[in-house]
């Protein structure tokens, strides 16, 4: 038998309104809208988000943990601004998708309470990251690795105690080069690219050099 989830999630918010956790999960053209019902939840997961806005969240005042797994229709985020409570945020564009543009990532930082960031796949139209960087609270962020060393650069001056996270050069977990065994490196800033995105620190170092150093003059043309 064939349930519709629409009716499930309806029914769930009739037979407890007061409802906190809701996870919805491989619900076929789930209706975002029958969201608004859980007035109450401080926590939601859902794994597509069909709707054009995310609007609906607007109803979750207390809201404290998101994650959605896919919201391919959505480019603005102006309704995070009244999530006032949210402390986790985790968005994905989608493991098929292309880059996803949305308009700006500034409605994040009036959300004083968020302290983690997590976005795969996600990018700023206007090209600022540092604008969702206000929040008091935030001390963990992830973020696509194809942001150019011009928004890396204003993010570390806008957060200069977030700059591991930002960094033109990170360590790749335990991998080892299968040429010479050392250690892989992970370069960021490669906008608009995915392509050679690691390096050995040993046959690539004048590549992880060069990087560096183009880094370092793009971040010191923005402190002047």
């Amino acid at each position: 038998m064939r349930v519709d989830p629409k009716v499930v999630v309806k029914k769930l918010s009739q037979d407890d309104p007061n409802i906190r956790s809701l996870m919805v999960w491989h619900c076929k053209r789930f209706d975002v809208e029958v969201l608004r019902r859980f007035t109450e939840l401080r926590s939601l997961r859902i794994a597509y988000w069909y709707g054009e806005s995310l609007e609906a969240l607007t109803c979750m005042p207390h809201l404290e943990h998101l994650h959605i797994y896919m919201l391919p229709r959505i480019d603005d985020f102006t309704p995070f601004e009244k999530l006032k409570n949210l402390r986790a945020l985790t968005l994905n564009a989608g493991i098929w998708s292309d880059l996803q543009k949305i308009k700006t990532f500034a409605p994040l930082g009036q959300l004083t309470e968020l302290f983690l960031i997590d976005f795969f796949g996600l990018i700023p139209e206007d090209g600022r990251i540092d604008h969702m960087l206000t929040s008091p609270s935030l001390t963990d962020i992830n973020l696509a690795d194809v942001h150019s060393f011009t928004e890396l650069a204003a993010a570390i001056h806008r957060r200069p105690d977030l700059k591991r996270f930002f960094v033109p050069v990170q360590s790749w977990g335990d991998e080892k080069c299968e040429k010479c065994g050392a250690d892989i490196m992970r370069l960021l800033g490669l906008h608009g690219t995915r392509r050679r995105k690691f390096a050995c620190v040993q046959c690539h170092a004048k590549r992880i050099q060069d990087h560096e150093s183009a880094f370092e003059a793009v971040y010191k043309s923005i402190a002047l």
